[in-house]
């Protein structure tokens, strides 16, 4: 799988702006394999890091399907 920046993995999977993922990177409440990370800009594998926000694992989605009933 492709590298990823972990302020865009952050707003993708917690449904936040990346504005509000770097302040929880400032504020040391990340850790991707068990190091606290605090730039928006460093880049990782999801299928293989494990990244956590205050101790609970955030699993990565990258797909999202919504699915609509539109009756005739």
């Amino acid at each position: 799988m492709e590298k990823i920046r972990l302020d865009r993995f952050l707003a993708s999977q917690l449904n936040c702006s990346r504005a509000d993922a770097k302040k929880l990177l400032r504020e040391k409440m990340i850790t991707v394999d068990d190091t606290v990370q605090i730039k928006g800009d460093y880049l990782f594998d999801p299928a293989v890091s494990v990244v956590r926000k205050d101790g609970a694992v955030i699993n990565y989605e990258p797909f999202v399907y919504i699915i609509q009933n539109k009756p005739a």
